[in-house]
């Protein structure tokens, strides 16, 4: 056995195109068997139980220009459809708007307060609070229950970046 590294011959790619919403064959192809084995690592959310949910997943990353991880990490099933969470709107604000500001003024159990401003725009300040919640039927939850401060950051980051 030579400790020499094999030759590997590598498959040229398709480039990706951006402006097609449909993914070439060779892209089809990976991404159903990326969807699969993701599924059956069982490392997905309970929500992601399918090749098919999986693949809608990756697909709606794909439209955004996410990648497959990052996908699955960022955009949840709620009421049957794909939503960002409010992380990966952040990230792709700050991505895709040059000289974005985002700015957390007030966080805590009680009340979320956040300003964004865009380049040549006012800045525009939302909050959210836990009172807020409440009358959304929001605050009976695990997660609300555990982490009020995180989740009302999460709802008011993502109402002011819709």
């Amino acid at each position: 056995m030579s400790d020499e590294p094999e030759n590997v011959a590598l498959v040229p790619q398709p480039k990706y195109r951006a402006d097609s919403l449909i993914p070439f064959a060779n892209e089809w192809e990976a991404m159903q068997q990326m969807a699969a084995v993701l599924v059956e690592s069982g490392f997905l959310p309970p929500t992601l139980n399918t090749p098919q949910k999986a693949l809608t997943v990756l697909l709606a990353g794909r439209e955004l220009g996410v990648p497959p991880m990052q996908a699955i990490r960022g955009i949840h099933v709620v009421n049957g459809r794909p939503s960002l969470s409010a992380e990966l709107m952040l990230a792709l604000a700050y991505q895709n708007i040059r000289g974005f500001r985002f700015k957390v003024e007030a966080s805590n159990e009680q009340v979320c307060r956040i300003t964004a401003q865009r380049p040549q725009a006012e800045p525009v300040t939302l909050s959210f609070t836990i009172s807020d919640a409440g009358r959304a039927g929001l605050t009976n939850g695990d997660n609300w229950k555990k982490y009020p401060a995180a989740m009302l950051r999460a709802r008011c980051t993502s109402a002011i970046l819709r």
